[in-house]
C-alpha cells in the first residue's frame, strides 16, 4: 500500500529513499522480464542461467559439498522446469 501511495503522490524522486526504490524496481523488472520475451530468447537466456547454476553445482560436488537446489546438472530434466516455475512464483 505504501508503494501505491508513493506512486500516486507527486514524488520528485530526488531523495535517496526514492532513488533507491526506483533502482530496486528497475533491477527487479530486469530480473523477471525474461519470461516476457519471445520464447526462443527466453529459452536461450534461461539455459545460460541454468549453465551458470550448474557450474556452481559442479564446484560444490567437486568439493564434496551438498549441491544447492536447482544447481545439479544431473537433475536437469526435473529441476530446470521446477526452477523456472519457482523463480516466477
Amino acid at each position: 500500500q505504501t508503494f501505491r501511495k508513493r506512486l500516486q503522490d507527486d514524488a520528485e524522486w530526488q531523495h535517496k529513499e526514492d532513488i533507491r526504490l526506483a533502482l530496486s524496481i528497475a533491477i527487479k523488472m530486469a530480473d523477471i522480464s525474461n519470461t516476457a520475451r519471445p520464447q526462443h530468447l527466453y529459452l536461450q537466456w534461461a539455459k545460460k542461467i541454468a549453465d551458470e547454476f550448474y557450474n556452481q553445482g559442479d564446484v560444490e560436488r567437486k568439493l564434496h559439498f551438498t549441491v544447492s537446489p536447482f544447481m545439479d546438472r544431473l537433475n536437469h530434466k526435473m529441476d530446470f522446469p521446477k526452477g523456472q516455475m519457482s523463480f516466477m512464483n
